[in-house]
């Protein structure tokens, strides 16, 4: 998710939010005697772990990483692919201060079920502050229209709903 503004995020609110999309319960890990964080801090289950601007979500076996930074992402964006919505790119340009990230941490992990629970998280996120949804492999941008992306989230293939392409296929 590419921002117009920094979306502050906590391990609370992840873990009540990928317990909606999952329908399982989340627990948030801290470590113990205020040393930092680790992946040796996970519980057996579900579970998040980390702050801002970086969190590990355990869910179902599998790792996704979340982060929230207050920069842009991509500098200087330019038209990527042909067909690319130069209106769009010309906003994300001027307007883009930081973004948001929901990933499926290990590509093993990548499945049509993670790219669901991916593309619901980022659905629960979604505000008037995101400029635009960004796919890094293909490059491409997909403008925001609420109802409209938020049925392509929702759809079995999101990430083919959304940017036209396959996971993991260019």
């Amino acid at each position: 998710m590419l921002l117009s503004h920094t979306k502050p995020l906590q391990a609370s609110t992840l873990a009540e939010l990928f317990g909606r999309v999952t329908e399982t319960t989340f627990h948030v890990a801290v470590p113990q005697g205020g040393r930092k964080v680790t992946p040796a801090d996970l519980p057996k289950g579900n579970a998040v772990l980390g702050g801002p601007p970086s969190f590990l979500v355990q869910a179902e076996g599998d790792l996704f990483l979340v982060n929230s930074v207050a920069r842009p992402y991509v500098a200087g964006l330019q038209p990527a692919s042909e067909g690319m919505d130069t209106t769009l790119a010309g906003k994300v340009r001027q307007e883009h201060q930081a973004w948001l990230s929901v990933e499926i941490l290990h590509p093993e992990a990548a499945s049509a079920a993670n790219y669901r629970i991916v593309a619901q998280v980022i659905a629960e996120l979604l505000s008037v502050d995101c400029l635009a949804l960004f796919h890094p492999e293909s490059r491409k941008l997909a403008p925001i229209d609420a109802s409209e992306t938020l049925t392509k989230l929702r759809a079995p293939h999101p990430i083919t709903a959304v940017f036209g392409v396959a996971p993991g296929v260019l």
